[in-house]
């Protein structure tokens, strides 16, 4: 597959759930980009078990040539919709394949330029925009510097283990600042925070130097080099949680090349399929806890796989 050869510039993995109009603004947001008529929208309707909504975008999108909506009739996990939507656009054929979130927007409308720029520079596997959270109002991309550890995966457990117990028994903070839950947990010690990311920027170290850093999740970017040579985005497909390390840890043993691109810019929501289903705090939280125990595990398994 040569780049120059493919139908189109950009291919947008939009993975639909259940909110349905931050799945419309996502979308209008892409249509709006300066090269939308070269490019395809794909919404995997990752509800469609438990919710019309992919339905009626289906109808509301049914004229615009270049929008399909694809049914998740399997289960509705993060890694199996986006490589649904991933073996969608490899078969289309596209430049670039961007698995974003539905609660996710382009502002800037030379979204395709500042790709094709970025890629002419570095020629990249992955990529990771730089993506900003609304509620926070702090970057979030990428979210480490680099694969976690063995070890840390399994310190991870064993803390999200006891996190869940207390929350069982009825106990359990519903809010802790940034250095508590850091101190308890070794492996977010390596999370980048905004001041971190403002002096990395200042004394002007170049990502490509870091080995494999962790993008966010929520906006990838798949250069045709890295769909040339692979059938799925997410391997193993775990259910929620750690997508980004296995990604990471991925591309180091394959040697391919990961980059942060700081002037490509997205706007994040965050949270939002799971704080809609679950109103509760503590309940969205011992959900949340519970799936990063099976990624981590997922994590341990995978990078033990001998080749």
């Amino acid at each position: 597959m040569k780049n120059n050869l493919l139908k189109y510039h950009c291919c947008f993995i939009v993975l639909h759930y259940k909110t349905i109009e931050d799945t419309r603004v996502c979308v209008n947001s892409i249509l709006k980009l300066e090269d939308a008529e070269n490019s395809v929208i794909v919404i995997i309707d990752n509800s469609f078990t438990v919710s019309d909504t992919g339905t009626l975008l289906k109808s509301e999108f049914k004229n615009i040539p270049q929008i399909f909506v694809i049914p998740n009739k399997e289960n509705t996990f993060f890694s199996f919709g986006n490589n649904l939507g991933y073996a969608f656009a490899k078969r289309l054929g596209a430049e670039f394949v961007i698995m974003t979130n539905n609660d996710i927007i382009f502002p800037q409308r030379d979204f395709y330029k500042k790709v094709k720029r970025k890629m002419n520079k570095s020629q990249f596997f992955i990529c990771g925009p730089n993506i900003l959270d609304l509620t926070s109002e702090c970057a979030t991309s990428p979210i480490a510097w680099e694969c976690l550890t063995e070890k840390e995966a399994e310190q991870d457990i064993v803390f999200y283990m006891k996190e869940c117990e207390k929350i069982k028994r009825g106990g359990g903070k519903t809010k802790e600042t940034i250095i508590e839950y850091k101190q308890k947990c070794p492996g977010i010690l390596k999370q980048i925070n905004r001041l971190q990311i403002e002096l990395w920027k200042l004394i002007k170290i170049k990502y490509g130097k870091k080995n494999y850093p962790v993008l966010q999740g929520s906006c990838i970017i798949a250069s045709w080099l890295f769909i040339e040579k692979n059938d799925k985005i997410f391997v193993p497909e775990t259910e929620f949680y750690g997508e980004e390390q296995l990604l990471a840890f991925r591309c180091r043993k394959a040697g391919y090349k990961m980059v942060y691109a700081g002037n490509i810019k997205v706007l994040h929501k965050g949270g939002i399929s799971v704080a809609y289903d679950y109103a509760d705090l503590k309940e969205r939280k011992l959900l949340t806890y519970q799936r990063i125990i099976k990624a981590r595990e997922a994590y341990i398994k995978y990078i033990n796989i001998k080749d």
